[in-house]
């Protein structure tokens, strides 16, 4: 099964895109002048959905850092810091929710 998935900014939509299992996207942008930018996530998959922040200026965890890791699993969403994090180095940061709201497919 494919995960959809949608993000964007205030300023800037990224558009949706399919991921298949074990399959990677990079996403690069810069942060604006009022170091404000905070980018969030509608992941969809099966039965379940999801909206992540997954960058903000304003959390330190979330926006500190110039890699931001994301792996997508069955029970949520982990995010680890850094250049090349090893397994352990990722943390639960978001669940999933089972009654999703209408999205739009891609084709």
């Amino acid at each position: 099964m494919e995960l959809l998935v949608h993000c964007k900014s205030k300023d800037n939509d990224l558009g949706p895109w399919k991921l298949s299992w074990f399959e990677a996207r990079t996403i690069q942008f810069r942060v604006n002048l009022w170091f404000s930018t905070l980018f969030w996530c509608r992941f969809d998959w099966g039965s379940k959905f999801a909206n992540v922040v997954v960058f903000d200026t304003k959390n330190p965890d979330l926006g500190g850092e110039k890699y931001l890791n994301w792996q997508v699993k069955t029970d949520g969403f982990y995010f680890a810091s850094g250049d090349d994090p090893i397994g352990s180095d990722y943390k639960l940061l978001a669940s999933w929710t089972d009654a999703p709201l209408p999205s739009k497919e891609i084709n």
